[in-house]
């Protein structure tokens, strides 16, 4: 059973979930989305899950980043390991291997369904989505994958993003500041200094 800080918020992101993913079309350079942007809430079993994201927010509302050698800047995550027993587990241990951080509560914003990647019963996948505020900024060390760390103000990191789908990482942003918004409104807990 999850504990209190595993719980997904109660209803944070209004708004059409289709706007970037799925719905993004080619043209200009821009690469169709194949990602469906879906509500924290999005009913989908453990096997469909293969990848988690997590937006690191510090405390004065910078977002930690990293370099990707190949990517760019983007935010941490990756996918599940055997040893994982959870997603909040896969996102805690992304964000220490790629930045050397430890954060604190964390809190489901998005499930993202991609069509592209099927599972072995030919279901859809899904990543999930997670933020949280750093609560210790540990020893970054540089390695293949991951050259750098940097913290940046959303807008900065929006501008500087490595990825292929600017339109789907501003949505995800959008949603990790609305579901911190919440998180810091309803648990007192959630600040540093316990």
């Amino acid at each position: 059973m999850p504990g209190k800080q595993d719980q997904t918020p109660p209803g944070k992101i209004d708004g059409p979930f289709h706007a970037a993913g799925g719905a993004e079309s080619e043209g200009e350079g821009k690469k169709a989305s194949p990602f469906r942007l879906l509500p924290a809430s999005y009913p989908i079993s453990d096997e469909q899950v293969t990848a988690t994201l997590l937006v690191p927010f510090m405390q004065d509302g910078r977002v930690l980043v990293i370099e990707h050698a190949e990517r760019g800047i983007d935010i941490p995550g990756g996918h599940k390991e055997l040893s994982d027993r959870t997603n909040f587990e896969t996102a805690r241990r992304e964000l220490f291997e790629e930045s050397g951080a430890m954060i604190g509560h964390i809190a489901p914003c998005l499930v993202l369904k991609n069509d592209q990647y099927k599972t072995e019963a030919g279901d859809p996948t899904y990543m999930v989505v997670m933020t949280g505020v750093v609560q210790e900024l540990g020893r970054f060390t540089p390695s293949n994958e991951v050259v750098a760390r940097h913290l940046l103000s959303p807008e900065v990191f929006l501008e500087c993003y490595g990825g292929d789908h600017a339109e789907d990482m501003a949505f995800i942003l959008q949603a990790a500041q609305q579901t911190i918004n919440h998180e810091r409104g309803e648990a007192p807990e959630f600040h540093t200094g316990h």
